[in-house]
């Protein structure tokens, strides 16, 4: 059975939300390697001849390199070898412009010669690597995501909520990881200063969730220590308020539009391209978000119209679809070697 090497870079999310939907990717046997900070005891410039010699030899051993997100900017001199490789470039739209010129430029010269496929999951994200590097055209697919349905409980957002000490409250629902935060928490306190109820949940790992001091009454925290399912969040939200631009087609954006949660997010084309009608999409201001909050609030049948327009839009992203490209995009691969 081939072997395929799916490369990250350790606390990217893209990546972990990729490996679950792929670990079960029939004909094939998945492995990880991760580039990550220095070892304890250990000089960073040996930990980093360390890890080099330690991917070439794993990459030599695979018969798909599969490299994810940001890790192509660590390992693209690496990647001269004739295994068959594949980049899924994960939240390109936000990296990629950061790079220097002369590191974009010197990537997009590499790649044509050492990769065999660039997968995105919108065309937003297409489009942006066509137009900043044109040789790279030939190598572009676009294959969104897809994840598992939701299996839905009508008892489990009140037990939830009941949990996390949510009354009746409009509850807008932030991810730590995700976004700037303290933006979002602001648009939040201004809206509540209108004078609306508004409790606020905020999920993340225990240590991000430690250093955001997250005190206030309104304010409900979970971690995912205590709550395995992250994704198991959205059944106790109204609104989902993502204060990214660049996450268009993040698994978790994906998930709230499964459960029927409204959404206001910051305006990117990809956003616009997933989510159409079923979000709220303003730029990344602390006014413009709380205008958006304060509407969906007060207008409830709208709110109930976008969580409606949500779930019937996620039903065009499924896991069999995405896997069924991915399969695709590792079959050209190696047919190209």
């Amino acid at each position: 059975m081939p072997s395929v090497l799916h490369v990250g870079v350790r606390g990217d999310g893209e990546v972990g939300d990729a490996l679950g939907l792929l670990s079960s990717l029939p004909g094939y046997e998945h492995e990880r390697f991760d580039f990550a900070g220095s070892p304890r005891g250990v000089s960073l410039v040996r930990a980093r001849l360390l890890r080099r010699r330690e991917f070439i030899a794993r990459m030599r051993a695979a018969d798909v390199v599969h490299v994810h997100g940001r890790a192509i900017a660590l390992i693209y001199p690496m990647l001269l070898e004739e295994q068959p490789t594949i980049w899924t470039a994960h939240g390109v739209e936000a990296w990629w412009p950061r790079l220097l010129g002369v590191a974009r430029s010197h990537i997009g010269e590499v790649l044509p010669r050492t990769v065999d496929v660039i997968l995105t999951a919108s065309g937003a994200e297409a489009d942006m690597l066509r137009k900043t590097t044109p040789d790279l055209g030939p190598l572009l697919e676009v294959v969104p995501w897809g994840f598992p349905r939701v299996k839905r409980r009508p008892q489990a957002r009140w037990e939830l909520r009941k949990q996390l000490g949510i009354g009746d409250e409009i509850t807008v629902l932030l991810l730590a990881e995700l976004g700037d935060q303290r933006l979002a928490l602001a648009a939040v306190d201004e809206a509540r200063d209108a004078d609306v109820d508004i409790a606020v949940l905020v999920a993340g790992g225990a240590r991000e969730l430690a250093r955001m001091k997250l005190r206030q009454p309104h304010v409900h925290t979970a971690s995912y220590e205590d709550h395995p399912d992250p994704f198991s969040m959205f059944a106790a939200a109204d609104i989902f308020l993502v204060p990214d631009a660049h996450r268009g087609y993040a698994l978790s954006v994906l998930t709230a539009m499964d459960y029927g949660v409204a959404i206001v997010a910051g305006q990117s084309r990809s956003h616009g391209e997933l989510l159409g009608n079923a979000a709220v999409l303003v730029p990344l201001e602390q006014s413009a978000l709380t205008i958006a909050l304060l509407d969906l609030i007060r207008q409830p049948g709208r709110r109930e119209y976008m969580a409606g327009e949500a779930r019937r839009r996620a039903r065009q992203y499924s896991a069999p679809k995405f896997r069924s490209g991915i399969l695709a995009a590792y079959e050209r691969a190696m047919a190209a070697h």
